[in-house]
């Protein structure tokens, strides 16, 4: 450890009960007024907030504060009471600092960061789900287009995070590492977030000292899981699915009163250098380990690396960063920021914590902070010509512009990032820019130039052997196809992309790939073939505790199986969805399962208690400002008002969909509503001669889609309409139009039923019933027990209508 006062400046201003000790000034208040300790007494207190995870023994003290001289126990105990005193403690108490037998010395008290009071600092965050990468519909349970668009677009979003740097200055690339989680034997029930932190800082000292490609530590703790050993099978295994060429592995061990850190890297599959390191904490040896791995390969740091990021050397701020990359590895993002930030209050200029900070931030929505921060670091970066860094930073910059809507900005960035980068000399990087693009051109609606940057990042994929990423791409790919009416090609390139991320090993991708092949293969029309596709997807996100899966795709679920009549399964996925939902206070996600509830009551004909659920999620919508799901929402609404006669309520759903359209002009998904819903209005007035008309020279222009949901959601209602208005002639003609949702949509296959008694055909309604009847009782439609079972006994009620 470095003296403490080379670790304590500081911004950062902490709330101990009545106390406040501000780091950076080096002050103690008690209330309002001063506390007045000496040099060395604020040192013991910082060093002791600063670790107050665990106990520091005598001589991690003792080396941070008087370095090598020799010092008495008396010295220390003297330092020790006066501590206690200044922040009213004694010896007997112990309630801000307490000795621990036979270990040293602990931070007792609680610890807040001024500021956000309600929130303790927490030095071990438990591990939290990872972020899922499925949303749910934006058009009912026919919209899955753009559920399965949503989706992807976030797996493109993980390719943001700093994965793999680009190119050193010198275009040369030597290896592409991935460092893998180190095996904690120390048996210390505080050092659990060694495994992902020093592993994560590692890959980040690495990266930050260019020459090599870093595969970055959150896509390898994706991969690895929970696994802490590796054979050469396994490492090949590894290798297919990282693209890796060389591996980083460590086991942590604690010896007498020093940590040891077997280091070791392995190419092709056997070990090729190892050595032991010690130190009197694990962070120094992470730290300590980047030169041994540098020496190994035989590299030395670039010019250009970011040596004024030299101190997040510091075991303080390396230990802090560390902490930080192992809440990020476990998806809580929020603990994330708040170790990062601690660096910075350390000291502002350091470049990777901040970027890492700028992510977790664009993690949690919040977007111009993020912004604010990347743009910070892309201005040194230029300024250094640091092109490894401002290229991070410009992917980061894309990231956060595309999550606010802004395309063009987005693209710009992502124009800068591309003239940065030597063509194919770091392949993985430029798949990941180009494999990014496509998503941000889809966003814009340039459908060609997205598929043109998805079809260059392929090969790039392949080249470098990573399936995981191949089967990104793929499933990018797969989007592009959908929006471009492609539906046999989406299907493909779908299931070639689950089987790429079965080879890669990847549960977690193989989870989100079959969740979006689960929603193309209802929009093309197998509703009953996507059933067993979304249970697997959502068993899947229960066996990795992915909640956020776990409420998309069990509302998804929901309902489908809504639509073949099984209301008590669809309501108890809607159910534990909302449970989820409510534990975790997410409005998001409660007006996702309340949104499912409504589409299962409107399957009911339950007309006020669907239009009561819409109405609750519209609201909850709006209120995080979701506008395209709130849009959704409202068609959703205006379409189930008019069923249900309800004029005033279709209007009222119509006048708040204009007003976000309004809001948004440069919309394309918003806009497409438009129409179907001032026709629905128009029948609604009565005027059904007239709707029925406008809504026949729409479909008849094509307007809507050459296939796909949105064309079967105008098909559906003009067969409808037909059907009761009496001209079940003009509703058979529709039939050839629907013919890809006759095999097993059940409401194409209904309408098909009543459109053939209105026109007296009652034998061929009757085998069709019997048809739908045998659908509906598939045992692809019975849903494993464990999928249903809610986490609260008592299941709250759906809204009811208001009388």
């Amino acid at each position: 450890m470095h003296a403490a006062g080379n670790i304590v400046p500081s911004t950062s201003l902490y709330r101990i009960g009545e106390y406040s000790i501000d780091l950076a000034t080096r002050a103690i208040r008690r209330g309002d007024a001063p506390v007045d300790v000496e040099a060395k007494v604020f040192d013991l207190i910082a060093l002791l907030l600063i670790h107050h995870d665990r106990a520091l023994s005598k001589r991690e003290i003792n080396d941070t504060l008087w370095g090598q001289r020799p010092v008495t126990d008396a010295a220390l105990s003297q330092l020790l009471s006066k501590a206690r005193r200044a922040l009213g403690d004694d010896g007997e108490s112990q309630h801000v600092i307490r000795t621990v037998h036979g270990r040293g010395l602990q931070w007792a008290a609680p610890v807040l960061i001024a500021g956000d009071e309600k929130v303790e600092v927490t030095i071990d965050p438990q591990p939290m789900s990872s972020p899922a990468a499925i949303k749910s519909p934006a058009r009912s349970v026919r919209g899955w287009w753009l559920a399965a668009l949503a989706a992807l677009l976030l797996i493109v979003a993980a390719l943001l995070i700093p994965h793999f740097p680009p190119s050193a200055a010198d275009g040369r690339t030597l290896s592409r590492i991935a460092v893998l989680p180190i095996t904690d034997k120390t048996a210390e029930p505080g050092l659990a977030w060694t495994r992902n932190g020093l592993m994560g800082l590692i890959a980040s000292l690495l990266q930050e000292q260019g020459k090599v490609e870093v595969i970055g530590a959150q896509l390898v703790q994706s991969v690895v899981g929970t696994h802490d050993s590796f054979d050469a099978a396994a490492l090949a295994a590894l290798g297919k699915s990282l693209g890796a060429t060389h591996f980083v592995s460590g086991e942590l061990r604690r010896v007498g009163s020093l940590y040891e850190l077997e280091l070791r890297l392995s190419i092709d599959g056997s070990i090729a250098h190892r050595e032991t390191l010690r130190a009197t904490s694990p962070t120094p040896l992470a730290v300590d380990s980047v030169a041994r791995i540098q020496r190994w390969l035989g590299v030395v740091p670039l010019a250009s690396a970011s040596r004024d990021d030299s101190d997040i050397r510091n075991p303080f701020l390396a230990e802090a960063y560390a902490r930080g990359l192992d809440a990020a590895a476990h998806g809580d993002e929020a603990s994330a920021k708040k170790y990062f930030q601690i660096c910075l209050d350390q000291d502002p200029g350091l470049l990777w914590p901040r970027l890492r900070l700028a992510t977790s931030q664009g993690s949690t929505n919040e977007i111009d902070s993020s912004v604010e921060n990347a743009k910070r670091v892309a201005d040194i970066a230029r300024q250094r010509g640091d092109h490894d860094l401002l290229v991070l930073a410009l992917r980061q910059l894309s990231a956060s512009n595309y999550f606010k809507g802004d395309g063009d900005a987005a693209a710009g960035y992502l124009d800068e990032a591309l003239s940065l980068l030597p063509d194919n000399s770091r392949p993985l990087t430029l798949a990941g820019v180009h494999s990014t693009y496509g998503a941000v051109e889809i966003k814009r609606g340039h459908l060609a130039q997205a598929r043109q940057h998805l079809e260059l990042a392929l090969p790039l994929t392949r080249a470098a052997g990573s399936r995981r990423n191949e089967s990104s791409v793929l499933a990018n790919l797969a989007i592009v196809d959908g929006e471009q009416g492609h539906f046999k090609e989406r299907l493909i390139h779908f299931r070639e992309a689950i089987d790429a991320a079965r080879e890669a090993g990847s549960k977690d991708l193989e989870m989100r790939e079959l969740g979006g092949l689960g929603a193309a293969e209802f929009d093309a029309g197998h509703a009953l073939t996507a059933v067993p596709m979304l249970q697997q997807t959502l068993a899947l996100a229960r066996e990795l505790s992915d909640l956020h899966t776990q409420v998309h795709v069990g509302t998804n679920l929901a309902r489908v199986l809504a639509t073949f009549g099984h209301y008590e399964a669809a309501e108890a996925l809607a159910q534990r969805a909302q449970e989820i939902a409510l534990q975790k206070d997410n409005k998001n996600w409660q007006a996702k399962a309340l949104w499912a509830r409504g589409v299962i009551a409107e399957q009911r004909a339950a007309w006020g208690d669907a239009s009561a659920a819409l109405d609750s999620a519209h609201e909850l919508f709006a209120a995080v400002k979701a506008n395209l799901d709130d849009a959704a929402v409202l068609a959703d609404a205006t379409r189930v008002a008019t069923r249900g006669g309800n004029v005033a309520a279709a209007e009222h759903a119509a006048a708040a969909l204009a007003l976000l359209i309004q809001a948004d002009p440069a919309n394309p998904e918003m806009a497409t509503m438009q129409p179907l819903v001032q026709i629905q209005l128009q029948y609604a007035h009565g005027q059904r001669t007239e709707a029925i008309a406008a809504l026949q020279r729409l479909v008849d222009a094509n307007a809507t889609r050459a296939d796909g949901p949105p064309k079967l959601d105008a098909l559906l209602l003009l067969g409808h309409w037909r059907v009761d208005t009496n001209d079940a002639t003009a509703a058979l003609a529709l039939m050839p139009a629907l013919a890809p949702w006759l095999e097993q949509q059940p409401e194409a296959i209904a309408l098909h039923i009543a459109a053939l008694r209105g026109a007296g055909q009652t034998d061929a309604a009757d085998a069709e019933q019997k048809r739908l009847d045998q659908l509906k009782q598939s045992a692809d439609l019975v849903v494993d027990s464990a999928l249903l079972a809610p986490l609260i006994p008592t299941a709250s009620p759906a809204p009811q209508a208001s009388k």
